[in-house]
């Protein structure tokens, strides 16, 4: 539960959630995707409430990039092999 949290991010720019286990950043974005509502206070979306954005320009509007890396547990010479295909 996160209680007296406050953000503000501008339009256009790019915004990292970085914390401990169980600090909130997951429940932000579930909040921000609307998986569920605030129980009170509100979430604000270019000025207007969030309950009042539609759900597909919302999450088209917003990016997240999971914890944990894809290329974990990949072996240096297969991600060396794999980045080098991606740049070809």
């Amino acid at each position: 539960m996160l209680q007296g949290a406050s953000l503000r991010i501008p339009a256009g720019t790019s915004c990292a959630l970085v914390g401990t286990s169980g600090s909130g950043k997951s429940t932000i974005m579930r909040l921000l995707f609307r998986f569920y509502d605030v129980e009170s206070g509100s979430i604000r979306f270019a000025g207007k409430d969030l309950r009042d954005v539609k759900l597909d320009s919302l999450r088209r509007a917003i990016a997240q990039v999971p914890q944990v890396c894809a290329v974990c547990g990949v072996q240096k010479r297969q991600l060396k092999e794999r980045l080098a295909q991606g740049i070809r």
